[in-house]
């Protein structure tokens, strides 16, 4: 859950820093968790890296919601891939 989540909880940030040409990604009250510098597409990784917390909580409730329909007629072998790969990836972000 994301209580238990090792990570620096959210919402984060992202700003531009123009020293470097880059930016930086922050949760509200923390030092910088990630900067996101390259060749131009800084800002998309930026905003990607931001969402985390938030893409994390989604699927978090994707998959639980998942859950509370395998009893049902309706599950189906694409319920079970989008069930395992949302355990997957949850597990890959919080261990």
């Amino acid at each position: 859950t994301m209580e238990n989540s090792k990570h620096t909880q959210g919402p984060w940030e992202y700003f531009p820093d123009k020293k470097i040409g880059s930016f930086i990604i922050a949760g509200k009250h923390t030092a910088p968790i990630a900067v996101a510098s390259g060749h131009g597409d800084n800002e998309p990784n930026a905003k990607l890296i931001a969402a985390a917390p938030e893409l994390l909580r989604a699927l978090i409730q994707c998959q639980y919601q998942l859950q509370t329909w395998t009893e049902s007629d309706a599950w189906s072998d694409q319920d079970e891939d989008a069930y395992e790969l949302a355990a997957e990836i949850i597990k890959k972000a919080t261990l």
